[in-house]
């Protein structure tokens, strides 16, 4: 009987498809607004915090869409199938709710300037891997629609999807584990980057083990 209530709500409308990623966009809009109404925006620490809440508002839709598959091949449930079945709007969502990382960023740079931006916030080094992180969310978001995916070949298209999802899993677990590294035991730091890292381990064995059952 849980079963089937859960199931039931699961396909609610309101948890699916373009819904889903309404709920999920404006819910986190609407807290983005309340963080930087709290902003004083004279002091970079209080932009610097709104772009650490838009980046921690973005990771958990990126880590279920980066999981989806692997998690409804090992553990096949009314949840996973769901996760599954929303896979690319939970990508969606992740790509919207990181544009709240642009406006941080662009209030930081209006406000303080370029140059407190390069030499305090992104040096040179961590720009260019922030821009072309850009340019991979860019890519998928574009072909994820049947226009954009048009002007891909279907090889194209999956060599993109299957390895850009892989380069921007890279950038929370490099994040998040190099603060624990550093003795950041935060909640945040834990709980993603041993999330992140667990996904990427499910998703080797389950490699492993589909290479050994077509070897079997």
């Amino acid at each position: 009987h849980n079963g089937i209530m859960v199931d039931q709500i699961l396909k609610h409308p309101l948890l699916n498809g373009w819904n889903l990623f309404w709920l999920i966009t404006g819910s986190i809009s609407v807290l983005s607004f309340w963080e930087l109404a709290q902003a004083n925006l004279q002091e970079p620490e209080d932009i610097n915090a709104l772009i650490r809440f838009s980046v921690r508002a973005s990771v958990p839709w990126l880590l279920l869409a980066f999981g989806a598959s692997t998690l409804v091949y090992l553990w096949p449930s009314d949840w996973t199938r769901w996760n599954l079945r929303n896979r690319r709007i939970l990508g969606l969502s992740f790509t919207a709710v990181m544009m709240w990382q642009l406006v941080f960023i662009g209030i930081m740079l209006v406000v303080h300037g370029w140059e407190y931006f390069i030499t305090t916030v992104s040096p040179p080094s961590d720009l260019a891997i922030r821009i072309f992180a850009y340019g991979v969310i860019a890519a998928l978001t574009v072909t994820s629609f049947d226009w954009g995916r048009k002007l891909l070949s279907l090889r194209q298209w999956k060599i993109l999807h299957s390895t850009g999802i892989y380069l921007l899993w890279l950038a929370p677990w490099t994040t998040y584990v190099g603060m624990i590294a550093l003795g950041h035991f935060s909640f945040f730091a834990v709980f993603y980057g041993t999330w992140s890292t667990v996904i990427i381990v499910l998703k080797l064995y389950v490699v492993y083990a589909k290479r050994q059952r077509q070897l079997a």
